[in-house]
């Protein structure tokens, strides 16, 4: 009986095609999701900066600036996470401008 010691170039060629099908089948999913969480994301932070407007406008009398720039704290990214556009607020109608993603 003859021992083996290594696998044959057969064998890893085919755990390498195997490997690779299954991450690509896997990348779609996985990209997906991180999208929506990014989405995810981005409204959550839409309605927070919302709710620290009202309540800058209630406690000033005034409205906040078009760029948020009063409810905002010096490490807090004032872009959105999915296109990178900043948040910004609506001087007519009181409201931060929600993304279209």
């Amino acid at each position: 009986m003859k021992l083996r010691k290594a696998f044959s170039l057969i064998e890893i060629l085919l755990a390498i095609v195997i490997i690779v099908t299954v991450i690509v089948a896997t990348i779609p999913y996985v990209m997906s999701s991180s999208q929506k969480v990014k989405t995810a994301s981005c409204e959550m932070q839409s309605s927070e900066l919302q709710i620290r407007a009202d309540l800058y406008r209630r406690k000033y009398g005034k409205p906040v600036s078009s760029d948020l720039s009063e409810v905002f704290t010096a490490s807090e990214s004032r872009v959105c996470p999915v296109d990178q556009e900043p948040f910004r607020y609506d001087l007519t109608t009181g409201k931060v401008i929600v993304h279209k993603h």
